[in-house]
């Protein structure tokens, strides 16, 4: 059986030099179309999940949580194609996640670009505060 979105289990790998945001909008287009996530009609209106690793509260100059500026960009390129992305991610039980957001700047982040932010337990999510 055909998998109904093969893009799936495809990873590209492309360098960026910074987390500028041409850099990072142009790194992200060009992951985008090298495994094929070009065609994106069907997911017009619709909610994507945007898993981060938030691990603390970190900021993005410690590398230990994905960088603010990175989701940002894949962000962006959803919203452009007209998609809703909610970005979410749990600390664990050693941290308050949503304290977590705030220290590493992902709830100012989502707040300026109007993205939801989502706690994650397991498959269930919790929208944002």
């Amino acid at each position: 059986m055909t998998p109904k979105n093969p893009v799936k289990d495809t990873v590209a790998l492309v360098r960026c030099e910074s987390y500028e945001r041409e850099a990072l909008d142009t790194a992200i287009a060009s992951a985008a179309e090298l495994i094929g996530f070009t065609e994106l009609a069907e997911y017009v209106g619709k909610k994507v999940l945007v898993k981060i690793n938030l691990l603390n509260g970190a900021g993005p100059e410690t590398s230990s949580t994905t960088h603010v500026e990175f989701t940002r960009s894949v962000i962006r390129y959803l919203k452009s194609h007209g998609i809703e992305p909610v970005v979410s991610d749990s600390s664990g039980p050693l941290e308050d996640t949503w304290g977590c957001f705030r220290r590493s700047g992902y709830a100012a982040m989502c707040e300026e670009e109007a993205c939801r932010l989502s706690h994650c337990r397991g498959l269930a999510t919790r929208e944002s505060r």
